[in-house]
């Protein structure tokens, strides 16, 4: 009787995770764009990312071109997270500057979701394990304040470049505009 619940117990184990599997694999975006009212979470794009990788080719891509924008954001402004601000100047030494002030890099880190999860959607190029930043660049188009409210968006530029090394490299463009989504703020 013991073993019969036990290979009962693992049968009911077994099927749990195969739905919880499927309802993950249905609830993947399809398409090249994604946009949410809120933040991704961490457990939402570890799930995307682990279905990315075992989906995915490891060889970088025949073509030059992605065909379409792949694209990730917010279809809502939001404010700034001043509990991740405070961690973030403690751990790049920012403390002393004033409350209202946002770091330069901040955005980036602020943003970094939607760039995981611009990589993890099936039309990205590239299996993101593995992927390195190979450089940055910063725009600001006004000071960035504590108080702002911002419509974030991530990009993948069209164009995919095979470096001398023989790396694949894309380009994200991570974008934050004002709350009426008409003024470019950081980029």
């Amino acid at each position: 009787m013991e073993v019969f619940t036990a290979v009962l117990a693992a049968a009911g184990l077994l099927l749990g995770c195969g739905l919880a599997l499927l309802t993950l694999v249905l609830a993947m975006p399809l398409g090249p764009a994604i946009r949410s009212e809120i933040w991704p979470s961490k457990g939402w794009l570890a799930a995307q990312i682990l279905i990315s990788a075992a989906t995915k080719p490891k060889s970088p891509p025949k073509s030059s071109h992605i065909d379409f924008e792949i694209q990730a954001g917010l279809s809502r402004p939001v404010r700034w997270d001043l509990m991740r601000l405070g961690a973030f100047r403690g751990l790049v030494g920012h403390r002393q500057l004033p409350v209202a002030e946002i770091p330069l890099m901040y955005p980036i880190a602020e943003s970094f979701r939607l760039y995981i999860q611009a990589m993890a959607l099936p039309q990205f190029p590239l299996n993101v394990l593995g992927s390195v930043l190979a450089r940055n660049r910063t725009e600001v188009f006004r000071e960035l304040r504590a108080d702002d409210v911002l419509l974030f968006k991530c990009s993948v530029g069209p164009a995919v470049k095979i470096t001398e090394k023989g790396d694949t490299e894309v380009e994200l463009i991570g974008t934050a505009h004002s709350a009426d989504g008409k003024t470019l703020v950081w980029r």
